[in-house]
């Protein structure tokens, strides 16, 4: 703005938000009290880091002149591959219901498999017997660097593919990230079946407690998931 000297004005708002309506425009002549413009204060739905995606402002900026429940609602990332993204409670509802409603429309379900002893065995034994071609062995840094060696169970990509066009799947495993990604990895190298929907031990909210993670993987409804898993007791004994 410029004022009646000539000189350019800055305006700012002690709070972050969007402007929703502007009443002004360029070159037009304000008086005292003239409205400027209408704004939302930002309610900072989707972040990174603590970096607010909308506003662009840090959050930890605001902890002692905001109340915490105006400026953070955030939980979990629905996303376990990007966990460094949170989004609000209210949106995750808003986003899983789109989702359901998509997945509906294709006439598909959620289909959450686990790997070892489900669609993998895997050892770390320097002595596996006995040598076979369809082993793979590759190396993964965990405390110490050590070599794993994986055998796909028998039939398991054929039965992905042939599922494919009935659910949408997921993996849930208290395998760590580095160790579920390889293995999506080696099932799925083109991610045409699994994607970015990789849930491991290092997002678990339990590390005994499959079912604990439910709520925040499908906040709106589970009602459409199924599961593949060698132990029902991990997931509670759930009926799904």
């Amino acid at each position: 703005m410029i004022d009646t000297n000539g000189q350019r004005q800055s305006f700012s708002s002690p709070v972050s938000g969007t402007v929703t309506k502007l009443y002004v425009h360029e070159s037009d002549i304000l008086s005292y009290g003239s409205i400027i413009l209408e704004y939302e204060e930002c309610r900072h739905t989707i972040t990174f880091k603590n970096l607010c995606s909308d506003c662009g402002i840090y959050l930890d900026q605001l902890k002692n002149t905001v109340p915490v429940l105006t400026y953070r609602k955030s939980i979990i990332s629905m996303e376990p591959s990007f966990p460094s993204v949170k989004i609000t409670a209210e949106e995750t509802l808003r986003y899983d219901n789109e989702d359901l409603k998509l997945l509906l429309r294709k006439r598909k379900l959620y289909l959450l498999v686990d790997l070892d002893q489900t669609l993998v065995h895997t050892t770390n034994s320097k002595n596996y017997y006995p040598p076979s071609s369809d082993i793979i062995s590759y190396q993964l840094y965990t405390q110490m660097r050590q070599t794993f060696h994986t055998k796909l169970r028998p039939g398991v990509k054929e039965f992905l593919t042939n599922l494919r066009s009935l659910y949408q799947f997921h993996i849930v495993t208290f395998g760590n990230r580095p160790y579920a990604n390889t293995i999506a990895k080696l099932i799925d190298p083109d991610g045409k079946i699994f994607s970015h929907r990789v849930l491991s031990r290092d997002e678990c909210l339990s590390l005994t407690d499959k079912a604990a993670n439910l709520s925040s993987l499908f906040p709106y409804s589970d009602a459409l998931v199924c599961i593949i898993d060698d132990r029902d007791d991990v997931w509670n004994h759930a009926s799904n």
